[in-house]
């Protein structure tokens, strides 16, 4: 009986290492979409040819708005820093910003482009314990650079909907109708 047993435990072990490797492979850690602590981005990290890339997806401010006076309001944001004149008609939406990342003892580096200044930075990101990426832009050497963090996109919006669910409730929160064909 208890041979039976053994058996089959090892038939189950043998079956999840398989599922077990693959979760806990650092390259599958940071792929996915990632929102930044400012919200201004949906960022998706992917697997091109044997690095990890990021590419913006959607940007928080698609059109340029009464604030941005050097621009025509309401015309598409644009990558207009570039310090590349040829380059700098691309829309933000699609734009790799991040590059040649890999792994290597713990951490990932690779290059970040910041099209708010047009400037291209050594880059290192790290996973913390609770799952968000540490993303280090810097010239030089790390110590001298800026740190933002990215959050998982999906955690973001299981708490927004839980934070929108208990005014739903209270008849407080109104979700917003489609736009009239007016508008």
């Amino acid at each position: 009986m208890e041979l039976r047993y053994t058996i089959l435990l090892a038939f189950f072990l043998n079956a999840l290492w398989p599922i077990w490797a693959y979760a806990s492979s650092p390259n599958h850690q940071i792929e996915g979409y990632w929102i930044p602590t400012d919200a201004s981005a949906l960022l998706a990290i992917v697997k091109e040819q044997q690095n990890y890339v990021i590419r913006i997806i959607k940007v928080r401010d698609v059109f340029h708005n009464s604030g941005d006076s050097e621009y025509e309001l309401g015309s598409t944001r644009r990558d207009v820093h570039n310090p590349d004149s040829m380059l700098r008609d691309r829309e933000l939406r699609g734009l790799k910003i991040g590059e040649k990342f890999k792994f290597d003892d713990g951490v990932w580096t690779g290059k970040i482009y910041d099209p708010g200044s047009g400037s291209t930075y050594r880059c290192e990101i790290k996973v913390m314990p609770d799952g968000l990426l540490q993303v280090r832009g810097y010239i030089g050497i790390p110590l001298l650079g800026r740190t933002v963090y990215f959050h998982p996109a999906d955690r973001l919006i299981k708490r927004f909907d839980e934070m929108v669910q208990p005014l739903e409730e209270l008849n407080v929160y109104v979700a917003p109708e489609e736009p009239s064909e007016y508008l």
